[in-house]
């Protein structure tokens, strides 16, 4: 479903890496004049653009992102550390320090729940679903990315002298809200399970006969009744439908989601952590609303970013509404983005639409195809329709059908 669920485990697989520069990384080249550069030498808006898009790989998704520090940092790790305990977080978060130094460690990706790093007993997927408002803290998650970049300054020889900076990136997201009825999965798993309770009761006869064999009170009486029941059981599973394998998403329900995250690139110099050292870079804020019936979904979503760049500092405020149609063979897919960039001196607005198609051709073999137009970088360009156009074959599952 296009809402995000309420996780006990909430990452997800990264994407492919990121090939960009990390975010901060200056440079002393000059980029190459590009359509509508003053000529004064003023960045245009499509150089802002560029610099924006280059240092933040999923920015432009219409979604609240699972782990909003490497969004902001513009990269996809490839191992993610996810401690269950509080001594996992302890040793995970070790690499911070180096003798009495706090240091930036390379490549470092966490996500933590902290609810979830102690055990919860008494909670059931009942209650789960009806505490609504704890849904805020029980889906909190925290997620933390390092990046390296190097840089080459002239010293006063006229020597050039490599740097290399770190970026920390600090993220979290949270549902709001969610309400609605049960998956239809949920269900079957919860008839499965009130049926399987009630095959376990013994009968009085069976009663009958454990007691005359080992009377009540008497060693031996309690065994045979757990031997007698587990039996039961057994032949239960045997007999029933085959046992629903969504208990793991319980927690997702069809209705309205509510979902906040936010994040903070902090750049090091030198990559030392010290005052003169460390300037606050980035931030970026997402609010997205959804509702999901059986086979739709539909979701809306602002989102607010700054960014310090090579180029100055860039502010872009978002909005956009996605829908998704699933159905058994086939799933659409349509989205728009309004994006408002705060600091252009003209041509502010832009936006972004586009339609994806998936069918199954055969079994595992699906066939997708996108069409759409992208962002206008360049000040009056309107853009073409098939700026996003893409058609390619697939194999496995489709990425917007059903799971």
């Amino acid at each position: 479903m296009l809402a995000a669920s309420a996780r006990l485990a909430v990452a997800q697989p990264a994407p492919a890496p990121n090939t960009t520069p990390a975010p901060g990384s200056p440079t002393l080249t000059p980029a190459p004049p590009t359509p509508g550069a003053t000529d004064a030498g003023k960045p245009s808006p499509q150089q802002k653009l560029d610099d924006w898009d280059a240092k933040t790989s999923d920015f432009d998704k219409l979604r609240t992102p699972d782990s909003p520090a490497f969004v902001i940092l513009g990269v996809s790790p490839t191992e993610i550390q996810r401690p269950t305990t509080p001594k996992g977080v302890a040793t995970t978060m070790g690499g911070f320090a180096s003798g009495a130094d706090v240091t930036i460690p390379k490549n470092y990706a966490l996500e933590v729940a902290p609810y979830w790093l102690f055990a919860h007993p008494d909670l059931d997927v009942r209650h789960y679903r009806q505490d609504r408002w704890q849904r805020l803290y029980r889906t909190f998650s925290v997620s933390l990315g390092t990046a390296q970049a190097t840089r080459t300054t002239m010293d006063a020889m006229g020597m050039a002298v490599s740097h290399t900076d770190s970026d920390l990136g600090i993220g979290a997201r949270t549902i709001l809200w969610q309400d609605g009825s049960e998956d239809e999965c949920t269900k079957q798993a919860n008839a499965y399970g009130e049926q399987l309770a009630s095959a376990v009761l013994l009968s009085e006869a069976e009663k009958e006969a454990i007691e005359k064999a080992h009377p009540f009170g008497k060693p031996g009486y309690d065994e045979a009744i757990q031997q007698t029941q587990q039996a039961k059981a057994d032949q239960a599973v045997k007999s029933f439908a085959k046992t629903p394998t969504c208990v793991a998403a319980a927690a997702s329900a069809k209705g309205l989601s509510v979902e906040a995250a936010g994040a903070l690139d902090v750049h090091f110099a030198d990559s030392k952590v010290t005052r003169g050292n460390t300037s606050l870079i980035a931030h970026a804020v997402w609010l997205s609303a959804s509702y999901d019936f059986d086979n739709l979904a539909i979701a809306g979503m602002v989102r607010y970013g700054s960014r310090d760049t090579t180029t100055g500092r860039q502010r872009v405020l978002d909005g956009g509404v996605r829908g998704i149609y699933k159905a058994k063979t086939f799933a659409l897919s349509s989205e728009g983005l309004v994006r408002y960039r705060m600091d252009a001196p003209d041509d502010r607005s832009t936006y972004k639409v586009d339609v994806s198609v998936e069918y199954e051709v055969r079994g595992d073999t699906w066939i997708s195809m996108a069409l759409g137009k992208n962002f206008s970088f360049a000040p009056g360009d309107v853009g073409s329709l098939f700026s996003l156009a893409n058609l390619k074959f697939g194999l496995g599952k489709p990425k917007i059908g059903r799971n």
